[in-house]
C-alpha cells in the first residue's frame, strides 16, 4: 500500500509570519475580545487589548508554522 504524506496546514513556513500579525492588529476591534483572549494575555480586559499583541500573536503564529 502507497504511504500518504498528506499534511493539511494554513501556514507551511514563517515567511508571511508579521504580515499576518500585522493585519490581526491592524484590523481587529474590541469588540472581538473574549474571555479566551484576557486569558491568554491578548487582552488586559474586555474592552483593551494588550500593547504587546503584535509580539504575542508573532510567537503563537510562529509556533504554528513549526
Amino acid at each position: 500500500m502507497a504511504e500518504n504524506n498528506l499534511r493539511f496546514s494554513w501556514l507551511d513556513n514563517c515567511e508571511a509570519v508579521d504580515s499576518l500579525a500585522d493585519f490581526f492588529v491592524r484590523n481587529v476591534s474590541p469588540a472581538y475580545i473574549s474571555h479566551g483572549e484576557i486569558l491568554t494575555g491578548r487582552a488586559i480586559d474586555d474592552k483593551t487589548w494588550s500593547p504587546d499583541l503584535h509580539e504575542i500573536l508573532h510567537k503563537e503564529i510562529t509556533r504554528c508554522a513549526e
